[in-house]
């Protein structure tokens, strides 16, 4: 589950310079608190202090002046790797097994997040090495024999340098040796390229986003970069990557349509004006800016006709919603007019090419009530680019994404296969026999304005081993027409676009969970206690054994234990109502996860 979305840009000619030498020590205290937080739409650069910092040259300085990616960035040697973990593909979903004893492992666990105030992951930040153990005990007591976690973009990396942070790597490297004396496997995720400065892609727009994970060849380098020194530095800390049961490249990658290339980033200053027998008042501004978030400002107040009141506005992809109060005016109101204008600051310098925009700069729009849906705010955009797979695709149209939606479509589902099989060759090759996943989600469990493509990643071209599949019961539930947990994930199903029998490799639940009652949880799907949580929860993973000749092979619950003190909404972890989930989904008490 995403706490928190990056944002930001992809674009031509990403020429960067890549120096990236390594930073180690030994295991030490937990990180601080970062002092900055990302919004949903906007990652703050943050500085984590390092301790005690150790360089050493892990890859030769490497310029990269070509706007496609290069295969020149390679490992510059073999991490051993003891794991004896296989898939085996077969139609409608593979398994796991074990190379040396030959027998299927069935991956049986749960999610395990520590949330700072900011809503950010913090597991391997605010560390806590014997609560984590202790966790882990738990869980394996149960019969449970894996665990989530994830890496902390915002503080994994030096905020000055290309190098990794060695204290959160010293802390993966002792969370790896806890699990592995708790018998327990560690499936250890993505979040996303580090925010520091240091890291920033080229060219720099608003900062990193799941568009440019996939479109900008210069994050995919920066992304080998990362993955070479967590590796290099885990096997220089003596961890025991025997102890993984995977690397997770990305959490839930998608596609977000407010963002580069479909929409450059632009401030919309808003204007919303009395039309009155008196004139027109005076004007109340507002501006939503590059990152979605609104910033109001004062009213004018000269006129004869005082500006509107309490103005309210909600910003969501290429959407706005205001509401307003009448003016404190005698004169009769006859309408109000609001007015949308648009500038922004990235050029072609910015983004390696042309800006396009509609011809109209300015919404006008007249209405009688004291509110107004907008929307076509999602503009300018990018008229072309050229992307990581070495491409140029045209985007140039009024409505790009239902005008071009072919275009869309073929440059995020070339671009999504480039990516990560780039990055899985990159991996498998520096960590031979590491297991490798992409974390995604059903289609129509999207929010607003962004898509995912899970038929992609499900492929035969896929080099991915395996997928990790969020099912959410609140997902098809919102569709019309499936109110059984049966239909429900039917539904989700269909929705992959693709025949079950065409899925060979092995399908993971990584996360799945139901919502507790909890300031901000959506009243629909909300479970009221842990009883019926473990209830529904152990009949959606029964049913996730076969759903229309699709058979997921394992299953992680979000979450374990975090509580809603660390994250609201949230949802019911396995340890509420005195462990009600954990004994439910118990394979110690239900070996056999297929049946009731």
């Amino acid at each position: 589950m995403n706490l928190s979305r990056v944002v930001g840009h992809t674009h031509l000619h990403w020429g960067q310079s890549r120096h990236p030498p390594d930073a180690r020590s030994k295991e030490s205290p937990a990180v601080k608190k970062p002092f900055s937080r990302r919004s949903s739409r906007l990652i703050a650069l943050v500085a984590v202090p390092l301790v005690a910092v150790t360089s050493i040259s892990v890859a030769s300085a490497t310029s990269w002046r070509s706007s496609t990616h290069s295969t020149a960035q390679t490992a510059t040697h073999v991490i051993s790797d003891p794991s004896t973990l296989r898939v085996r593909q077969q139609a409608g979903g593979g398994v796991f097994y074990d190379a040396k004893t030959r027998k299927v492992f069935v991956p049986r666990g749960a999610d395990y997040i520590r949330v700072a105030q900011n809503a950010l992951h913090s597991t391997f930040v605010n560390y806590n090495g014997r609560e984590a153990s202790a966790a882990m005990a738990k869980m394996h007591a149960e019969g449970y024999n894996v665990i989530r976690v994830y890496l902390p973009y915002y503080a994994i990396a030096s905020p000055s340098s290309r190098t990794l942070n060695p204290t959160v790597i010293a802390n993966v490297a002792n969370f790896l040796r806890r699990a592995q004396a708790a018998q327990v496997k560690v499936l250890l995720t993505s979040d996303g390229l580090p925010s520091s400065p240091a890291w920033s892609p080229t060219p720099l727009a608003q900062s990193v986003d799941p568009n440019s994970n996939v479109f900008n060849p210069s994050e995919l380098s920066l992304a080998e970069i990362q993955i070479q020194d967590l590796f290099t530095g885990l096997a220089k800390d003596r961890a025991p990557l025997g102890a993984l049961f995977g690397y997770e490249l990305q959490n839930e990658q998608d596609f977000a349509y407010s963002l580069m290339p479909f929409e450059v980033p632009a401030t919309k200053t808003v204007t919303v004006s009395a039309l009155t027998t008196a004139g027109v008042g005076a004007p109340s501004t507002f501006t939503i800016n590059p990152d979605g978030t609104t910033t109001l400002l004062k009213a004018a107040s000269s006129g004869k006709v005082p500006a509107v009141g309490h103005v309210t506005p909600t910003y969501r992809a290429d959407e706005a919603y205001v509401g307003w109060t009448k003016p404190a005016t005698t004169a009769k109101v006859t309408g109000y007019r609001v007015t949308v204008s648009f500038s922004s600051a990235y050029t072609a310098m910015h983004t390696g090419s042309q800006v396009c925009a509609e011809p109209r700069r300015n919404l006008v729009k007249t209405v009688r009530t004291t509110h107004i849906f907008l929307t076509g705010l999602g503009m300018p955009y990018l008229c072309s680019i050229k992307t990581t797979d070495g491409r140029t695709y045209s985007l140039a149209a009024k409505n790009h994404r239902t005008q071009n939606a072919a275009t869309v479509t073929q440059m995020e589902s070339q671009n999504l296969l480039y990516w990560q099989n780039s990055l899985a060759n990159f991996t498998h090759r520096l960590v031979p026999h590491l297991l490798l996943c992409l974390g995604t989600f059903p289609p129509m469990g999207a929010t607003l304005g962004v898509t995912s493509l899970p038929q992609v990643d499900l492929s035969k071209a896929s080099k991915v081993d395996f997928v990790d599949m969020h099912f959410y019961p609140s997902y098809g539930g919102s569709v019309k027409g499936h109110p059984t947990l049966q239909q429900n994930f039917a539904a989700q199903v269909r929705d992959l676009s693709m025949k079950p029998s065409q899925i060979t490799k092995p399908v993971v639940m990584a996360e799945f969970g139901v919502w507790k009652p909890s300031p901000g949880a959506p009243g629909k799907w909300v479970v009221p206690n842990a009883a019926a949580a473990a209830k529904e929860l152990q009949q959606w993973q029964t049913i996730s054994c076969s759903v229309l000749g699709l058979h997921v092979d394992g299953w992680m619950v979000w979450t374990w234990d975090t509580s809603l003190k660390e994250k609201t909404p949230g949802s019911w972890a396995m340890t509420d109502g005195g462990g009600a989930i954990a004994r439910a989904l118990s394979p110690k008490f239900r070996p056999n996860a297929c049946r009731a």
